[in-house]
C-alpha cells in the first residue's frame, strides 16, 4: 500500500515537471520572439513556433529520462534539502551539455551520457 502510493506521488511529481518543461519550451519562445526584441537585446524575428514543436518531445523525454536516472522521485525522507539542490543543479547542467550535443564533442551519446 505504501509503496503503491509512493509511486503514485514520483509519478504525479514527473508529470508536473514535464507541464513545467513544456510551459518552460512556450515561455522561452515568448521571451526570444517578442520581449528580448522589443527590449532590444535580439534581432525580431524566430521562425515560427510550429517550426520548433517538433523539438519539445525531445526535450521532455530527455528531462524525464534524466530526472528519473538521478533519483529525482525517490523518497526524500533522508536526503537533506542541499543534497537535493545540488541533485538538480547536476543534472540540468547535463542535460544542458547533452541538449547542445553537437558542440560537446561528443562522438556518441555513449561518450555523453558516461560524463555524467
Amino acid at each position: 500500500m505504501l509503496k503503491e502510493r509512493a509511486r503514485l506521488i514520483a509519478n504525479g511529481l514527473l508529470v508536473t515537471d514535464l507541464v513545467a518543461v513544456a510551459a518552460a519550451f512556450f515561455a522561452s519562445y515568448w521571451v526570444r520572439n517578442n520581449l528580448l526584441p522589443w527590449l532590444g537585446l535580439t534581432p525580431r524575428f524566430l521562425y515560427p513556433l510550429p517550426q520548433y514543436l517538433p523539438l519539445l518531445p525531445l526535450a521532455l523525454g530527455l528531462w524525464g529520462i534524466l530526472l528519473s536516472r538521478s533519483g529525482a522521485y525517490r523518497s526524500h525522507r533522508v536526503v537533506s534539502l542541499l543534497d537535493e539542490a545540488w541533485s538538480i543543479v547536476k543534472t540540468s547542467a547535463f542535460a544542458s551539455r547533452c541538449w547542445c550535443w553537437p558542440s560537446t564533442g561528443c562522438v556518441s551519446t555513449s561518450d555523453c551520457w558516461a560524463t555524467s
